[in-house]
């Protein structure tokens, strides 16, 4: 037989804690709290534990450096997403032309993030997928879109397509950088996203909708939407992966 013992972390979410993604961050600190105390018991999270797990456990010593240091990056790289928040121009929008083959005529524009600067050295993708790890992504998303519908003068007529995800969708920073008048806008979301949603999903796209807003599904074949959601959604693109 082999003794099993578990260390546990708990975490209680509060009104002013603002993202799933904290709580679990601090769940995870008290976790490693438990462990320095000698296992086998739980540990509940106090704002103190993360400055005592780095004072403990310097990265260059003993103990654990590598989740020291994730810690410490964690920290680093909210911050990270919370300058390009607060900069005017950190996000700057660029227009893909989407091209109809069979006139040559261009139909449209995907609007796309480009991050400036110090920020350049990273793929937009990456800086996305930080701003989620860090409870900041609903933010950065509306940010951007707002930043591509207040420059779409910049490309000739014709629509423009944003991409969301339904998380940024939940989210009242997108409804507040909404203009009430979506026409000409497509809103984009991934195949693989729509299935967490479900009926939630659908009645925010009905509200796009009602602001005259069409909805595209993106990379669709990649994911397990399968066909019945994507009959039940009744986007009006579908882009195939």
């Amino acid at each position: 037989p082999v003794p099993l013992h578990a260390s546990v972390g708990v975490a209680l979410g509060a009104a002013q804690v603002v993202s799933a993604d904290e709580i679990m961050r601090n769940a995870d600190i008290a976790m490693y709290a438990a462990k320095r105390a000698g296992k086998g018991r739980y540990v509940v999270f106090r704002a103190d534990q993360h400055a005592d797990l780095v004072r403990r456990f310097p990265s260059e010593g003993s103990g654990d450096p590598d989740r020291v240091t994730w810690f410490e990056r964690s920290e680093e790289q909210r911050n990270e997403v919370l300058r390009l928040l607060r900069e005017d121009d950190g996000i700057v929008p660029v227009f893909q032309p989407i091209v109809d083959l069979r006139s040559g005529d261009v139909a449209g524009y995907e609007a796309l993030a480009r991050f400036p600067g110090d920020a350049a050295g990273r793929p937009p993708n990456v800086w996305f997928a930080q701003a989620h790890r860090c409870g900041l992504g609903a933010q950065l998303e509306a940010r951007a879109v707002a930043a591509a519908l207040a420059n779409r003068c910049q490309a000739p007529p014709g629509y423009v397509s944003v991409n969301l995800s339904p998380a940024a969708l939940r989210g009242d920073e997108l409804w507040r950088a909404l203009p009430n008048e979506l026409a000409g806008v497509v809103v984009e979301i991934t195949e693989h996203e729509l299935v967490a949603d479900g009926e939630r999903l659908q009645a925010t796209l009905h509200q796009l909708r009602e602001r005259a807003a069409r909805i595209a599904v993106d990379d669709a074949g990649a994911g397990y939407a399968g066909l019945r959601q994507l009959t039940v959604l009744r986007p009006d693109v579908i882009k195939l992966d």
